[in-house]
């Protein structure tokens, strides 16, 4: 089904959706732009915080620390 509806294999879709959930908190509670990658990946639900990382690169095209300066910084061209 999801492979149908989203034009997706399993593991990318959850973690897309994983992805996704971290990106919802970083935007919204600025308190999880403090954590380490390793919070943030445990979080998400990631094996280790390499994965997350290349997932998360992956999918914003942008390194984890990179977004979260960015959100940082206020420069809206890098919200997602």
């Amino acid at each position: 089904m999801i492979k149908k509806h989203k034009n997706k294999d399993f593991n990318n879709y959850i973690n897309e959706l994983r992805i996704n959930y971290i990106i919802d908190k970083l935007q919204k509670c600025s308190h999880h732009r403090n954590y380490k990658i390793a919070t943030l990946a445990e979080e998400a639900g990631f094996s280790s915080p390499n994965k997350f990382s290349a997932v998360f690169k992956k999918h914003t095209s942008f390194s984890p620390s990179f977004f979260i300066k960015c959100l940082e910084k206020k420069i809206p061209e890098y919200r997602i």
